[in-house]
Order: C-alpha cells, then sequence, then structure tokens
C-alpha cells in the first residue's frame, strides 16, 4: 500500500529524517506534500521497515555466534559472547517536575533516557531495550535479562560453553550477582579505597578496555543517525525505541561490507553488493 505513492521516494524519506533529522515541514517541501501527510508516511513506513528487517536485530544462536568471534583477523575468545552498554537518547525539558527528575542525568548534566545495546563481540547487534528513563545502570541490565530474554539465553549458552563472559563496565556494579549461574562477568577492576590497582588489575582493566572498545564503537555507529543523537522532543517519545531500532538494524545491515575485509578490493566489492541490494 506504501509502495502505490510512486510521487514520493519513501525510502529515501525515511533515511533523511533518520540520517540528517529533517523535520516534517522540510520533508513535505521537499517532496510537495503537506508536512500532515509526510508524518504519516514516514511513521508507517518505519514501522514497515522493521517489520521487514526487524529479523537482523536478534539473539543468535550458538552456532551464528562462532560467525561472529572473529574481529580484524584476530581470534576472539569462544568463551566471550558479547558485551553490554547503555546508549542515551537527549530529551527536551519537560515541564513535568517528576519527569525531570527521573530523567536527569548527573553525569551530562541533561535529561535523557538510555536504552541497552548487547552486542557479539565483533559488534553485531543482537539486542536494544529501552527506553528507561531509571540512572540506574543495574536496573537496565536487570529489565534486559528478565524481560527481553537475555537472561534465557545466556541460561542456554552456559549449558554449551564452559562459563561463557559477557563484558560490562565498572557502571554495572551488581551485574556478577545479575546473571545466570554459571555465567561470569569480565569488567575493569575496582580500587575500593585503595591508592591504586595492582599490576595485574591494571593489565586486566587495559585488556578489559579492549574489549569494550567494540561496543564503544557500536555506539557510535547508532549515532550517526541523527534522529537519536540531537535533542528528542517529548511528544514524539513512543517512536523512540523505534528510531533506535532502525539504527541498529542499519549498522548491522552495513556492518559486513566495512569490517569483514580490509583489502581494497573486498571493501569496494562489498559497498557496491550492499548497495545494489
Amino acid at each position: 500500500e506504501l509502495l502505490q505513492h510512486h510521487d514520493v521516494n519513501l525510502v529515501a524519506m525515511l533515511m533523511m529524517k533518520s540520517r540528517k533529522a529533517m523535520t516534517y515541514v522540510d520533508l513535505g517541501h521537499l517532496y510537495l506534500i503537506v508536512d500532515s501527510y509526510a508524518v504519516i508516511l514516514v511513521h508507517r513506513l518505519l514501522r514497515a521497515f522493521l517489520t521487514e528487517y526487524g529479523h537482523h536485530i536478534r539473539l543468535l544462536s550458538y552456532e551464528e555466534l562462532l560467525q561472529h568471534q572473529i574481529q580484524d583477523g584476530k581470534p576472539k575468545s569462544l568463551r566471550r559472547v558479547g558485551s553490554f552498554d547503555c546508549t542515551y537518547l537527549f530529551l527536551q525539558q519537560s515541564s513535568n517536575f517528576a519527569l525531570q527528575m527521573a530523567t536527569f542525568s548527573s553525569h551530562h548534566t541533561t535529561n535523557e533516557a538510555k536504552f541497552g545495546i548487547f552486542c557479539a563481540p565483533d559488534g553485531y547487534v543482537m539486542l536494544v531495550g529501552g527506553p528507561f528513563f531509571c540512572q540506574n545502570d543495574d536496573r537496565i541490565f536487570q529489565a534486559c535479562l528478565d524481560r527481553l530474554g537475555l537472561g534465557d539465553w545466556l541460561e542456554a549458552l552456559a549449558s554449551r560453553l564452559d562459563k561463557p563472559i559477557i563484558s560490562v563496565d565498572r557502571g554495572f556494579v551488581l551485574a556478577p550477582k545479575q546473571v545466570p549461574p554459571g555465567v561470569d562477568v569480565a569488567q575493569p577492576a575496582f580500587t575500593r579505597g585503595k591508592e591504586c590497582l595492582s599490576r595485574e588489575e591494571a593489565l586486566m582493566s587495559l585488556e578489559e578496555a579492549g574489549e569494550r572498545a567494540v561496543v564503544e564503537q557500536v555506539n557510535s555507529r547508532l549515532n550517526i543517525q541523527e534522529t537519536i543523537r540531537h535533542e528528542y522532543p517529548l511528544k514524539a517519545m513512543r517512536y523512540a525505541a523505534l528510531w533506535m531500532r532502525l539504527a541498529a538494524v542499519v549498522a548491522n545491515l552495513w556492518y559486513k561490507p566495512f569490517y569483514s575485509n580490509t583489502l581494497a578490493g573486498g571493501f569496494v566489492h562489498g559497498v557496491a553488493s550492499s548497495l545494489g541490494e
């Protein structure tokens, strides 16, 4: 039904809204349609796009996960199954004081919503949870474990792997106690009142920083979509999760051409194939 609008390039409209955060007024002027009609088209196409391509965000099976254990030609430990982190969606300031308090971040000194991001060792996004208005990372991690199936997935992997490892940062203080039995949590060491870390703790923290660089790169890829990078309007919060999932789907669809082959020939061929698809 959407494709019957031959006078409007719907995919271009959707991606311009996502990638460049164009306003609906600008989209209406560009395609010579009423801005309210542009709102309807973009939101309907957003849902249609995720219905068609949403399967690219999923918790991988054990066999699929083995294919995502290599990054830049260096084999990863088969025990490492992924990294969990939170990304931010900056919000407009509300006139509701309770909402201001619930969304205020002392770290960024602004109002924001959080999304839980879980990716494979090579950066393939497997789970996007949120938005969450709480600033406690442990609660967000627990919600993803209980409500989004991450806990059951880790428990199933524990039956196939010897103590699978999930990487988190220092903000997830309770993570070692939250994961299912048989699952290990790797995170940088805490000083816990000491003046400095020991040599072993420092080396371990340095290694974990290298592992977590992958999920930080994922957050950077998601923020290419300016719709979720700039201040997000509160009146459109019901679409925030859809835009974040769109960013993750696009990151996964464009992931292999840029990272699977570092040779120039393979790079150009991969990009050309993706453009053709």
